[in-house]
């Protein structure tokens, strides 16, 4: 009875990792297939400071983990995302935050504060992300390159391009 019970164990936790597997290669097929040839930018205000952030940098300060506000600007730190589901927020929140969208909902709404500022702004495009960023001096958020024409990149400073 014993090596039954450890036959089933195992063949349960065979059909398990196969189904990841499988699952992991879906997702990873997506990426893939999905045309992304302009790749992705991290923007700031113009008024910001920074130069530069690494992506774990631009985790850090997009989840507001350390800090509420940039420490050379002493301004809250205002992260903008996509509110619709696109490429771009998956990839964005794949390769950057590390999270999926239900992780990063749940991370924000945990870390409300009642008479607080909303901590995360959604808008549909880039353009509206733009506008916010170019106009929010704590902004920063991320855009598909090709969006980023010579005049936006006079509007927004780009800290990292992926």
């Amino acid at each position: 009875m014993k090596k039954l019970k450890a036959i089933g164990v195992l063949a349960i936790t065979s059909i398990l990792l196969t189904g990841m597997m499988m699952l992991g290669a879906i997702v990873l097929s997506s990426f893939a297939t999905r045309p992304f040839n302009d790749g992705l930018v991290v923007i700031i205000n113009n008024e910001n400071p920074v130069s530069a952030l690494s992506a774990d940098e631009v985790r850090v300060y997009f989840l507001r983990k350390a800090k509420n506000r940039w420490p050379e600007i002493d301004k809250n730190i205002r992260p903008v995302t996509r509110k619709s589901e696109c490429f771009e927020r998956d990839v964005f929140y794949s390769l950057i935050i590390e999270m999926s969208e239900k992780e990063i909902q749940k991370y924000f709404a945990d870390t409300q504060f009642p008479d607080e500022e909303k901590t995360l702004e959604e808008l549909n495009s880039d353009g509206e992300i733009i506008k916010f960023v170019e106009k929010e001096i704590g902004g920063i958020g991320f855009i598909s390159s090709k969006s980023l024409t010579p005049a936006i990149r006079s509007r927004v400073k780009v800290v990292l391009e992926l």
